[in-house]
């Protein structure tokens, strides 16, 4: 079974077993989450976490570390145990996906859907996000992504909107939804987009990994590994290095 994302805050870690729909109850007006696990239902209350009906739908563990008042939902990162996480957004499902790679999908208002996939190394070229029956409508960059969006027809006729973010460190952040009301779906995405990017090391500023730590001043190349995303880079400095390959990395630091 592929890694799936899991609930951090009020000093908890909640776990859902696969398959599995978490829903905000109140719509985000309080932190209790209504938990489904196939035809077992439970409701996790910070207050009062514990409970025997909780305990046959998720895995609760007291957090390692300080968390959120809110919910932040985690996704497993690379696999050397890296992971991101990002605020859970408020009027959207959290639930597990049959999508091979995705870790969770977040269902939305009007049928839209959100999903993350990766991280992909090197990160995939717009040829590889474009299916059968889609056409490419627009494209740009914003904030460090590039994205590219997507227009299709589902069996009804009915116009739909995908749009693909390309993350530098290899996640890809999707969003869908019927065509009318798609730009609600694409602002929860860009935010989404925006946290990742904001809290992953590979975008902001840098801690070398040598022994004497730091920017070279003579422009020798040093190797840094991103402790979020477990992706190396080798520069002199951030703004001049380039993401290698685990391959590449593993010879650079003589581990092959």
């Amino acid at each position: 079974m592929h890694a799936t994302a899991r609930l951090r805050g009020h000093g908890l870690v909640l776990t859902p077993r696969a398959p599995f729909v978490l829903r905000r109850i109140g719509d985000g007006r309080d932190d209790r989450v209504a938990v489904q696990h196939g035809d077992v239902a439970a409701t996790l209350d910070p207050r009062a976490p514990g409970s025997p009906e909780l305990e046959a739908v998720a895995e609760l563990l007291l957090a390692d570390g300080p968390t959120p008042d809110g919910w932040l939902v985690e996704i497993p990162g690379a696999a050397s145990g890296g992971s991101f996480a990002v605020r859970w957004p408020n009027h959207h499902a959290l639930a597990s996906s049959e999508l091979p790679g995705v870790p969770f999908e977040l269902w939305g208002p009007d049928g839209s859907s959100l999903f993350v996939q990766g991280p992909f190394d090197p990160p995939p070229a717009e040829g590889q996000m474009v299916a059968p029956g889609q056409a490419v409508a627009d494209r740009g960059d914003a904030g460090g992504a590039h994205w590219l969006e997507l227009a299709y027809a589902d069996p009804q006729g009915a116009t739909w909107r995908q749009r693909h973010h390309i993350l530098p460190f290899g996640l890809v952040v999707s969003a869908q939804a019927p065509a009318a009301g798609a730009d609600a779906a694409m602002v929860v995405a860009a935010t989404l987009v925006g946290e990742l990017l904001d809290h992953c090391p590979c975008t902001v500023e840098v801690s070398w990994r040598s022994a004497d730590a730091g920017p070279t001043t003579d422009g020798t190349a040093r190797i840094w590994r991103c402790p979020t995303c477990g992706g190396y880079w080798r520069g002199a400095t951030r703004e001049r290095a380039r993401r290698l390959s685990p391959q590449h990395a593993a010879a650079d630091l003589g581990l092959i």
